[in-house]
């Protein structure tokens, strides 16, 4: 997969930057049959892809705190449903088959929060820091019949500068996603 996104940023306060990231997305799966399994009539179409415009998320990040070497910042975003969700499995670039699966549409196809909350610090040659994020979807369908489900994450980090041009850095990241709420209409 691969997503482009272009960050257009302004700070119209030094407590406050707004950040407006559409996306190009570009995903592509190959598939292989299973060794020893049974002989599969459609293994002659094991690549699938998709791409095209991504969903457009907005983001607010306000300063909520900061002293010299701790920051604690709040993210409130949207993301507008710019992605296409009814992309569609095409064999030999001929007639449509049906939908490609969830993971290979464009977008969510919904209007979704962005809430953050991050700490960072710093003292001397040691840098850290911790952020827990989410993904909260405000609909309960998208066009196409479904809704993916809501996402948390969690992660830390922490880094030692070696010298004034290397770091050694370690993080640790945890994801929890939601079900799919309703299928393909």
């Amino acid at each position: 997969m691969f997503m482009h996104m272009l960050e257009l940023m302004v700070a119209p306060a030094d407590w406050l930057n707004l950040m407006l990231m559409p996306s190009f997305v570009d995903m592509q799966m190959d598939l292989r049959q299973l060794e020893g399994g049974p002989i599969d009539a459609h293994s002659g179409h094991l690549r699938h892809s998709s791409g095209g415009l991504g969903d457009v998320s907005g983001t607010a990040l306000l300063r909520l705190f900061e002293r010299p070497g701790h920051h604690l910042q709040l993210g409130l975003g949207l993301s507008a449903p710019a992605g296409d969700v009814g992309v569609k499995l095409r064999r030999n670039h001929q007639e449509e088959q049906g939908f490609l699966h969830y993971g290979m549409q464009l977008g969510s196809g919904t209007w979704d929060l962005l809430p953050s909350l991050t700490y960072s610090g710093r003292a001397s040659r040691l840098a850290w820091g911790a952020q827990l994020s989410g993904v909260t979807r405000l609909e309960r369908e998208n066009e196409s019949g479904y809704a993916l489900g809501d996402v948390l994450q969690a992660t830390a980090w922490a880094s030692v500068d070696l010298n004034t041009w290397l770091s050694a850095s370690l993080r640790g990241a945890y994801t929890r996603q939601g079900e799919i709420q309703g299928r393909f209409d």
